[in-house]
């Protein structure tokens, strides 16, 4: 038995099973006949030491073809299949007979006998016809249990339809990236201004646009580069805009819940009022005309309020959308990662003889390439 620091097999470790236990155990049986070895594609069973090693022995290295070993691979067909149910029985077993559960220090003894009735002599030999390796049989697999996977990628996107608003700045900031210039806070100030409601308390304005500020943007681009720079400005927005990776350390803002702001509410019964009176004199009509005019300003400044709510509402899916879109980058950088030695090795999926010449000459160039990279990484 033998372990590694993580836990997990490693090179090192499959270097030690094939010398000392494989070849230790097959070479007088063999009497100088090759002898083969069918492996999955772990990093650990295609190590320069190992590969160079069986190559000596005269031992052949074929590794599967990746993501079938389910289907191919003995151990996982019926070897292990069977280790699952007799452990499983022995953890019973053992919890009856002393009434409590499997330790570490008990561990060992539990797994032995389990796997001296799961990997027997029968068993391992029914794994090898199971799999059509020996007798040879291609037709045990069939066609459909190797077809390959689908395309699949882990994307987030928000659970429901949202406003036309927010799909359209979200289709306008998928078209157009922003570059350095638009992320600048120097190149474009903010488009709001603060907009004080005829009956608020000092200070307490709402920051509404200002339709008739002649410095307004008159083009969606225009707008679309301002909100950059607004979003480059802030501590929270400038990692969503900017070209940097997103991390576990970056949480993303809760959504404020707004109430509506207490203002004056406009004389409504104004609407119901009837003047049956054929004549009116001028003061009567100047009066309604202020209470109406009062009333009108009134139910504007509620109106735009509630408009001001909604774009808040609205900018902060934007915002989260920034935020899925950022997560979204590094999922795919994770799923795209620069091909390792398996993908070179195992390309167009299928299976390689890894102890033939190419594949050695494959694996020793990697490793060239992985120690010059250290060296100039160390020098800088």
């Amino acid at each position: 038995m033998a372990h590694s620091p993580n836990g997990w097999t490693d090179s090192e470790l499959g270097y030690e099973w094939l010398v000392k236990d494989f070849d230790a155990q097959t070479k007088d049986k063999a009497g100088g006949r090759t002898r083969v070895v069918l492996m999955d594609g772990h990093s650990s069973h295609y190590s320069l030491d190992l590969l160079e090693y069986a190559q000596k022995n005269n031992i052949v290295i074929l590794g599967y073809p990746p993501h079938c070993t389910h289907v191919l691979q003995g151990l996982d067909v019926v070897c292990f299949a069977k280790m699952k149910t007799e452990f499983r029985a022995e953890i019973h077993a053992f919890k009856d007979s002393h009434m409590r559960g499997v330790g570490k220090g008990d561990f060992t003894g539990v797994f032995g006998w389990a796997y001296l009735r799961a990997f027997t002599p029968e068993s391992v030999k029914a794994a090898f016809v199971a799999t059509g390796v020996h007798p040879y049989n291609p037709d045990v697999i069939t066609e459909k249990q190797m077809q390959l996977s689908l395309p699949t990628s882990t994307r987030g996107s928000f659970p429901l339809t949202q406003p036309s608003p927010v799909r359209a700045i979200v289709y306008a900031m998928g078209s157009h990236p922003p570059t350095s210039f638009e992320l600048s806070p120097t190149h474009h100030g903010p488009v709001n201004h603060t907009f004080q409601s005829p009956s608020s308390p000092s200070g307490s304005g709402s920051r509404l646009r200002d339709e008739n500020d002649d410095s307004e943007p008159k083009t969606p681009s225009k707008h679309l580069r301002i909100m950059y720079s607004n979003l480059g400005a802030t501590t929270s927005g400038s990692l969503l805009v900017s070209k940097n990776r997103i991390s576990s350390a970056y949480t993303v803002a809760a959504p404020v819940f707004e109430n509506v702001v207490l203002l004056p509410e406009p004389d409504w019964d104004l609407l119901n009022k009837r003047h049956d009176a054929k004549y009116q004199s001028r003061d009567s009509l100047l009066q309604q005309n202020v209470a109406l005019t009062e009333s009108l300003a009134q139910s504007k400044d509620i109106i735009r309020t509630l408009q001001l709510k909604e774009e808040c509402a609205n900018a902060q899916l934007v915002v989260q959308n920034a935020h899925l879109n950022k997560l979204n980058q590094v999922l795919h950088t994770k799923e795209n990662k620069k091909k390792s030695d398996r993908t070179v090795l195992f390309a167009e999926g299928f299976g390689r003889h890894l102890t033939n010449d190419e594949s050695i000459a494959i694996i020793q160039g990697q490793k060239e390439r992985r120690e010059k990279e250290a060296e100039e990484l160390e020098q800088r």
